[in-house]
């Protein structure tokens, strides 16, 4: 027989399906292959152990979860028996507002029925007002006619002195023209008295001109003249020592011919 057939035959002797006596030696094959064989159970019964684990974790979980949820399940209803017994408060209040608003209802009632006495004075007094306004209307039609016969008679007066006032503008531009003309007339004899006073001018500042130039030659002159008087006296001084030197000679001459 093959290797894997006595491995399968030596492993069907765990769960007693063996032909063999139980208490047979085992070869080391037959060994190994049972070895192998609870190793593979050994795993398939660990890994079971640990699926069933995570069961059991998973289902401690969820047992928390609806522990969780049941508390907060029974917070809730403690909140509605909250909430139900406030809302018993608020209808017996909302009852007793009720009783006080039908108290009110029927005061309204009495005040609107006196109301309706006090519309129909004020329809009396309405009627009455009406018939004043009519009058009145009456009375404002009577002045809108005087107030358009009024506008009439200023209508025509205004015409009339819009009429003098024209004549008056009218006799105002001639003599408005008039003046402008002699403005005119005035403008250019000043204009002509201006050009003369510019000639005049023109001749005042050749004049000027000429008197400075001739005083610059009466400076001239004079300076001339002092240089000459200067030349004058210098030849005068030069004569003057030429005579005293020639006296000097002659002194010295008549005195050497003693």
């Amino acid at each position: 027989d093959s290797w894997p057939r006595r491995v399968s035959v030596m492993a069907n002797h765990l769960d007693g399906s063996s032909e063999c006596s139980p208490f047979a030696p085992l070869s080391q094959a037959e060994t190994v292959a049972i070895a192998k064989h609870v190793m593979e159970h050994v795993k398939s019964l660990a890994s079971r152990f640990d699926g069933l684990e995570r069961n059991v974790m998973q289902h401690v979980n969820d047992v928390q979860g609806i522990r969780c949820a049941m508390d907060a399940t029974n917070s809730d209803l403690r909140k509605t028996g909250e909430a139900l017994a406030a809302t018993n408060a608020n209808l017996e209040s909302t009852q007793q507002d009720l009783s006080r608003s039908v108290l009110h209802v029927e005061k309204l009632g009495r005040h609107l029925d006196s109301t309706n006495d006090q519309v129909m004075t004020l329809r009396e007094a309405s009627r009455v007002s009406t018939t004043t306004m009519h009058k009145h209307e009456h009375d404002i039609a009577k002045l809108k006619e005087a107030l358009a016969k009024l506008q009439s008679a200023l209508n025509h007066v205004m015409e009339e002195d819009l009429t003098k006032i024209r004549n008056g503008m009218l006799e105002t531009n001639y003599e408005v023209g008039k003046l402008k003309t002699g403005q005119t007339e005035l403008r250019d004899g000043f204009q002509g008295q201006k050009d003369r006073l510019i000639e005049m001018q023109a001749v005042l500042d050749g004049v000027q001109i000429d008197t400075a130039k001739a005083n610059d030659a009466i400076e001239h002159l004079r300076t001339k003249v002092g240089e000459h008087g200067k030349g004058l006296l210098n030849a005068k001084q030069s004569i003057h020592d030429l005579q005293h030197q020639h006296n000097q000679h002659h002194d010295n001459h008549e005195k050497t011919k003693e």
